[in-house]
């Protein structure tokens, strides 16, 4: 009965952060309106591809910057030989936890419990690229972890 009761708390809660993520994502079409001079450049496959929000091996960070956005998170990895550059894309979802939780009440002197519910959200790697020379050389996609 307890968790039915904090239902529609939940749900509003996952609506709000969800609209949040939502509004600050751009389209593929908008970051192409912002860099019309460089897509015009591009072979109609390759604008395509990028129109769909679709990357391939060989694509620049320009590329897929205008394909899937800026990453989430950067790092670079330098050897001897080379450099490589790892552009990070997140995803994430809720999590909510539920506890049972015991209150003294101490005017009447008597225990209460009640259920506290706690929403979080959970963040894990959706994407990793690999560029070399800005040069996209492997990707994968990654499932939610919990």
């Amino acid at each position: 009965m307890t968790k039915i009761k904090h239902l529609p708390f939940l749900c509003l809660c996952a609506f709000v952060v969800f609209a949040l993520l939502a509004g600050c994502a751009s389209t593929p079409e908008q970051r192409v309106a912002e860099n019309e001079l460089y897509f015009s450049s591009l072979s109609e496959e390759e604008q395509n591809k990028i129109l769909n929000g679709e990357i391939a091996l060989g694509f620049s960070t320009e590329m897929v910057r205008l394909a899937l956005g800026n990453p989430d998170q950067v790092q670079r990895r330098v050897t001897m030989e080379e450099t490589e550059t790892h552009w990070i894309y997140l995803g994430s979802f809720l999590v909510v936890d539920s506890y049972q939780v015991r209150d003294f009440a101490r005017f009447s002197r008597t225990y209460h419990r009640r259920q506290v519910d706690r929403t979080r959200q959970q963040f894990y790697e959706k994407m990793r690229l690999v560029f070399r020379d800005e040069i996209l050389v492997e990707f994968g996609e990654s499932r939610r972890g919990r």
